[in-house]
């Protein structure tokens, strides 16, 4: 349960687009009288509030001890003066501004701060409710929670989507669960290693990133749409405080050099390609409805010299289908779908480029003869995921060679640090 939520003020308790006037550097320092009066005016020509006076009362009911705090880019004069005008009925533990830091988001200074003022100290009780990528990567570098609240109708951020924060949500009823229950929210690979049971039959959440070639290797209008099911930090140091506590990440190390995943994740896996059909099935409306499909489940190949460890995750999946097979469909799991020439790097290993990553794939990857996949769904499997070189090259020829329709799941995508 958490102790400590910080809040991001601009478009995330606030509707402010049109006060950025009111917050930029010129600003900063500013206590002049006439300036909050000009700001204050401007500030009540509209409803500019975000949380209701319910969303606050539920959320202290639930958790009476809870701290909340601010933590803002703009200008104290200015965050201040926002909150007392749009926010007068909500006691604030701390509130963080501009100049109160060094370094602003996304450095982790004023989440560091307002937990020293709020006198918490676990990180795993702090969470961060924000609208940004600069929220979610000062929460990465502080190590504790975050929340992608994107409540104020505008666009969807897809490059915060994108860094997978522990929740995402549009709706202030959805952001209530996301405190009280963070872990219904989590990927779901992530909530099955954290031993959160599902409420309501929640599927669960799976994230989806595009990825695009880069232009030097191939042209292309068309990104790679890639589902995880949840996060991999890596060792940068930047994001060393969330990597700590990260139980999927040290699950999926634990397991790098062995010959099989737990028997759980195959199930995960089984799960979601069920899911991602029933999806498939909808979009395609009546005439889809009692269509039995014909499925085909592959894994990324190894290469020379490595584990054939996602050849022994295909057999569980196998496995686990033969128990449970899926609805209306039928499925024919093929280990060596796709081949790696003798000649292949290894991507981390020789910590290859993005560039040299697609480079390598392209050339050294080859779709055996023996693949019958015309009009059939193709499900492509693979651990990690980072620039998604490997899925992109079987994605494209998958649907070369005829496949209806084609989709890449991935246990875990990567979460980079600030110059990984």
């Amino acid at each position: 349960m958490f102790e400590l939520v910080i809040f991001d003020l601009d478009n995330t308790l606030a509707l402010t687009d049109d006060l950025e006037g009111f917050r930029g550097a010129s600003n900063l320092g500013n206590k002049d009288q006439e300036y909050k009066s000009r700001l204050i005016a401007e500030i009540n020509k509209k409803n500019r509030r975000l949380l209701s006076s319910d969303f606050f009362e539920e959320l202290k009911e639930a958790i009476p001890n809870l701290k909340l705090a601010v933590f803002t880019k703009s200008p104290r004069c200015y965050a201040c003066t926002v909150l007392s005008e749009v926010y007068s009925d909500v006691d604030w533990e701390s509130i963080v501004a501009f100049e109160d830091v060094q370094n602003t988001k996304p450095a982790p200074d004023g989440i560091i701060l307002a937990a020293k003022a709020c006198d918490v100290t676990n990180r795993e009780a702090i969470v961060i409710v924000g609208d940004d990528l600069g929220d979610v990567e000062a929460a990465y570098h502080a190590g504790v929670r975050v929340v992608l609240a994107e409540l104020h109708g505008a666009s969807p951020h897809y490059e915060a989507r994108k860094r997978i924060p522990d929740a995402s949500v549009v709706k202030q009823k959805t952001l209530v669960e996301a405190i009280l229950d963070i872990g219904q929210k989590l990927p779901i690979l992530e909530r099955l290693v954290e031993g959160v049971q599902a409420h309501n039959g929640f599927f669960g959440r799976v994230c989806r990133a595009g990825h695009f070639p880069p232009r030097a290797v191939e042209e292309t209008k068309r990104p790679l749409q890639v589902i995880s099911l949840g996060r991999l930090f890596t060792e940068h140091r930047s994001i060393k405080p969330r990597r700590e506590w990260h139980e999927l990440t040290n699950e999926i190390v634990k397991f790098k050099n062995t010959d099989n995943f737990p028997i759980e994740w195959a199930k995960c896996v089984r799960d979601t390609v069920n899911e991602q059909i029933r999806i498939h099935r909808e979009k395609g409306g009546i005439k889809s409805l009692f269509k039995k499909y014909k499925v085909v489940i592959t894994t990324a190949p190894s290469k020379k010299n490595r584990p054939p460890r996602m050849e022994n995750f295909l057999e569980q999946i196998e496995s686990i289908l033969e128990e449970s097979p899926l609805s209306n469909s039928t499925v024919e799991v093929i280990d060596d779908m796709f081949e790696f020439s003798p000649e292949a790097k290894s991507h981390h290993g020789e910590h290859l480029t993005m560039v040299q990553r697609y480079e390598n794939v392209r050339d050294c990857l080859s779709i055996t003869g023996d693949a019958e996949i015309e009009n059939k769904l193709v499900f492509l499997i693979d651990d990690v995921v980072t620039t998604g070189a490997t899925l992109y090259y079987m994605d494209k020829y998958s649907r070369a060679n005829g496949a209806e329709e084609v989709f890449c799941i991935s246990l875990a995508h990567t979460i980079s640090g600030a110059r990984d």
